[in-house]
């Protein structure tokens, strides 16, 4: 029984690292020939997917490092399943949102940055998989992986939310918010001091300059 489950559980893992890595290579060839691709409907909305999809990854990516650098010599057996099941939901991810990239509406600067980091990313956790066991007989190795991934995962998701929300997004609550001076009624503009106002605060945070 133990080594029918064993040989499975091989099985298993080599399947998904073939889809994995078949994923990583569709991905490159994306990002090699994008101006020269067109998507069918059925894949814009695999692509529109993108926004509820991505929030697997970066809490996977997260819970990796964790277990990776806490683990010590005693591993977990699913340590190696969980790693490739996190290169898995990546690759998926940055595939979806290569897809809805190719919508108008987004600033091409933004989105260049946020999918060639989010390529990386996707790389960078087939590369780890594939060379875990090295990795982890290294410390310095294996901190290193580790921050690298948590550094293009924090720049690859700051760069998602400026999209989304706006370039200020994260940071917002924490600047000091310029009062303007109050408006007498018989001396205010429709629009400058009624309507901008309520569109600043409401609005401009997702439907700005760059989306």
């Amino acid at each position: 029984g133990g080594k029918r489950y064993h040989q499975l559980m091989r099985t298993w893992k080599s399947l998904l690292f073939n889809i994995v890595f078949a994923g990583n290579i569709l991905l490159l060839f994306f990002l090699l020939t994008e101006y020269l691709l067109v998507f069918p409907v059925w894949l814009q909305v695999a692509g529109r997917m993108h926004p509820l999809f991505l929030h697997f990854p970066i809490a996977m990516v997260v819970l990796v490092v964790a277990m990776e650098i806490l683990s010590g010599k005693e591993r977990s057996p699913y340590s190696d399943g969980f790693l490739l099941l996190t290169s898995l939901t990546t690759v998926a991810s940055a595939l979806m949102g290569f897809i809805l990239s190719k919508e108008e509406g987004y600033d091409p600067g933004a989105v260049a940055w946020h999918k060639w980091s989010g390529s990386l990313l996707s790389l960078l956790l087939l590369g780890w998989y594939s060379a875990r066991n090295s990795i982890r007989a290294k410390k310095p190795a294996l901190f290193g992986a580790s921050f690298l991934a948590l550094a293009v995962l924090l720049v690859t998701g700051h760069q998602g939310a400026s999209l989304t929300h706006g370039e200020d997004f994260l940071f917002a609550p924490a600047k000091k918010e310029v009062e303007k001076p109050a408006v007498a009624l018989e001396d205010a503009l429709v629009f400058d001091h009624v309507i901008k106002p309520i569109l600043d605060a409401k609005c401009n945070n997702c439907h700005n300059e760059r989306k």
